[in-house]
């Protein structure tokens, strides 16, 4: 079954886009020397300079990685990484002036502190874990090392949006990483062509309810029933809830 069509990679593999091990790979998958075993969440992008940060987003967050970016494609599209979107909290989507007080001062605040890092962030990133950086920050603000890796691991897995800085940050979000149900094939789409899903259980159980009410006398027409089957059961994307979110939502069926 055919559901989406989506750019090619090279058009799609930016910044706050998630790519992680597919669970289809016949292998483990390195990168250079780093061995992508979770989830991650691209933070920059330097094509010119075949370059792409990004940081992880199963387990306590750490520095961010850099890895060759068109090695990076590469492994997109052999299928070793799968693409997915982030399902952003409500709150790190508002205009830092629309969350309630208490939220915006809090938020304002960690940003602020991390603020001086923002404006050359390249420069922060390869410097060698930004610990000169970091230490500049620390030594300007009074903040210890790890309350300012913690306010700026946070924007980074937040979309980099002030908004969301009043959310729990550091070890308030380690969690266990759920199984991701993708129900789109993984790696790279053919231009032009919708990229099909993985058939499964949960497909077929949908196709014959599809079917029997097609076969239903003076029933609906096939391509209202098709319409029916595709709006009540897919998406069209993966997405991957924050820590927040997916503590709050069911698992999907």
């Amino acid at each position: 079954m055919q559901l989406t069509h989506s750019p090619d990679t090279d058009q799609i593999l930016k910044v706050n886009l998630g790519f992680g091990p597919s669970e289809e790979a016949d292998s483990e998958c390195f990168i250079g020397d780093k061995k992508i075993i979770e989830d991650y969440l691209v933070i920059s992008v330097d094509i010119p300079l075949n370059v792409a940060f990004a940081i992880n987003l199963d387990t306590v967050a750490r520095f961010p990685i850099q890895l060759e970016y068109k090695e990076l494609l590469n492994k997109i599209n052999d299928e070793s990484l799968v693409l997915f979107e982030m399902d952003w909290p409500i709150d790190a989507l508002m205009d830092l002036d629309s969350l309630p007080e208490h939220k915006r001062k809090k938020a304002l605040e960690r940003y602020q502190v991390i603020e001086p890092l923002l404006q050359d962030l390249d420069h922060v990133l390869r410097n060698d874990y930004g610990q000169n950086c970091i230490a500049q920050v620390i030594a300007q603000t009074g903040r210890s090392k790890q309350y300012v890796y913690d306010c700026l691991y946070s924007y980074f897995r937040l979309g980099q949006r002030q908004s969301g800085l009043y959310l729990p940050m550091g070890k308030n979000t380690i969690h266990v990483p759920k199984k991701r149900e993708l129900r789109v094939k993984p790696g790279r789409p053919n231009t032009g062509i919708a990229r099909g899903k993985v058939l499964d259980e949960y497909d077929y159980k949908n196709f014959k309810s599809a079917k029997r009410l097609y076969a239903k006398r003076n029933g609906p027409s096939i391509v209202h029933v098709y319409k029916q089957l595709i709006r009540k059961h897919y998406f069209s994307s993966r997405v991957k809830h924050d820590f927040q979110t997916a503590q709050k939502k069911p698992a999907s069926v």
